[in-house]
């Protein structure tokens, strides 16, 4: 099977990224103005930033940090993530980065690629919604602006199995330049997906907006899974519409949707609890408390 390739420049491009989120929940993004140098300058960023000390990690914890900001391990993986900033007043996963004492070229890489892919997100989400399956919900209203966050993950050397799973949000927008990302077909299977340099980046749907699009979008499964003798590093970037909008699946499985922050910060809640070793099943529990 084939992750269908989208050129975001191209006339026709709502109708293939319509096409390859109700056939794969995937697709390869090009048109989008980034380059492979660019991939390279984040992913050397990111090996710089997640070379910190123990005692610097310590002090940056997400676990410290309402907005889930800083460094978080899970097993042996280490990753270091930033939101959006600003707006803070009442608004959950709005508020400062917390850096580490990095050089200054290491800081503005990580922050240029955020700001675009928030645009690259943004006219994503335009095109979502000319596509005309999210809904009377996101009509004549602000879209932009939402709670993306930008992960870099540090995977170490040797076997890596990282469980099937959908991520919780809207849309993830991937950089990865080393293979080991693998995705689930129709028949369960899986199949290797190439890597995304940056020039071309991996797009998968996640889980909110699945449920926005009445589930005519694929919420895809994935997992990674490499042996290698050298790191692996990898950006994901979870892009999100306006935090208000209220197309988020309800909390218990039934009743009226949630708001977009509202159902963002409970998946950070609970992968930020699995993340610590809670089970799925308390993770859940203890995100439903929040």
């Amino acid at each position: 099977m084939d992750i269908p390739l989208v050129d975001l420049s191209d006339a026709d491009a709502v109708d293939a990224i319509d096409t390859a989120c109700c056939e794969v929940g995937f697709f390869r993004l090009v048109g989008h103005g980034l380059c492979d140098d660019d991939g390279a300058s984040l992913i050397d960023a990111a090996r710089q930033i997640l070379a910190m000390t123990a005692s610097q990690i310590d002090m940056m914890l997400v676990a410290d940090d309402p907005n889930f900001r800083g460094f978080e391990t899970a097993g042996e993986r280490l990753a270091f993530e930033i939101g959006r900033e600003g707006l803070s007043e009442g608004r959950q996963l709005y508020g400062p980065n917390r850096w580490p004492e990095c050089d200054s070229s290491t800081r503005s890489t990580i922050e240029r690629h955020y700001d675009r892919c928030t645009s690259i997100g943004d006219r994503l989400l335009a095109l979502l919604i000319q596509a005309g399956r999210l809904g009377p919900e996101v009509e004549g209203r602000e879209v932009t602006g939402g709670p993306a966050h930008l992960r870099l993950w540090r995977y170490p050397r040797g076997h890596i199995d990282l469980p099937p799973h959908a991520d919780h949000g809207f849309l993830t927008l991937l950089v990865a330049p080393e293979v080991g990302l693998e995705v689930q077909a129709a028949d369960g299977s899986f199949f290797s997906a190439p890597p995304a340099g940056g020039e071309e980046l991996l797009v998968n749907v996640a889980r909110l907006l699945a449920y926005a699009s009445g589930d005519a979008y694929l919420p895809a499964v994935h997992r990674v899974r490499s042996d290698s003798d050298v790191e692996r590093f990898s950006a994901p970037f979870f892009h999100a519409p306006a935090d208000d909008l209220p197309i988020a699946p309800p909390a218990d499985g039934s009743g009226e949707p949630r708001s977009v922050g509202d159902y963002i910060h409970w998946g950070y809640t609970w992968q930020h609890r699995v993340n610590a070793g809670a089970s799925v099943s308390d993770a859940t529990r203890g995100a439903l408390e929040i």
